[in-house]
């Protein structure tokens, strides 16, 4: 029973470092904080001008990509998905900030709802990798909300201002992302995952009695 349990523990753990999360929960914890602060402001401010929305637009995506790898990398072992979202914030921020001037409103949108699928995804993925513990079906409903947030953007943008619609699009998935590792963060710090993976083995072990 004892190797059993072991076991349970080791396949939990395997997706979710509980070391490496109570280590660095603090540090998360002060980066989703900024990042609900950049979401916030990155909603609130529209700039004047293609050009300059751009390469404000292209700012914010770098700063979201370097607030979260500080954090997010901290928590969580090597992730496909999490560095495939951190490479392509970055990857929009550069294109905006060099050729966002250039761009179309039609291949914006297009950049954008890329972006979108990828944090769909990452969502969905992060939340399978968490469960049964904490946080599973906060990720859940984040990911299915990013659907909502794709629809948003492309009917939103033949109605009102480009500018406008995008920073709200971004500010919210910053926002969303930083209460999301943001509540990880504190189950971390209160050593909640150590504490659920340990009543889960146990369950596991009575349900095998």
């Amino acid at each position: 029973m004892v190797a059993e349990r072991e076991e349970v523990k080791k396949v939990t753990e395997s997706r979710i470092d509980t070391s490496t999360l109570e280590s660095n929960a603090l540090l998360s914890m002060i980066t989703s904080g900024l990042a609900i602060v950049a979401g916030v402001f990155t909603s609130l401010n529209t700039v004047p001008g293609k050009e300059a929305f751009y390469t404000f637009l292209g700012t914010m995506f770098i700063l979201a990509a370097i607030i979260e790898s500080l954090g997010t990398l901290k928590l969580f072992k090597a992730n496909f998905t999490l560095m495939s979202k951190l490479a392509l914030e970055s990857i929009i921020g550069l294109i905006f900030l060099l050729g966002g001037s250039l761009l179309e409103p039609a291949t914006s949108i297009l950049i954008f709802v890329l972006y979108l699928s990828l944090f769909i995804f990452g969502n969905v993925v992060l939340s399978q990798e968490l469960y049964p513990l904490p946080g599973w079906l906060l990720s859940l409903l984040i990911g299915i909300g990013g659907a909502f947030l794709i629809g948003f953007v492309v009917f939103m943008a033949s109605q009102y201002s480009i500018y406008q619609v995008l920073a709200t699009a971004l500010g919210t998935t910053l926002m969303l992302d930083g209460i999301l590792f943001g509540y990880i963060s504190i189950v971390a710090f209160r050593k909640g995952y150590k504490k659920c993976i340990d009543c889960f083995s146990n369950s596991q072990e009575e349900g095998k009695k």
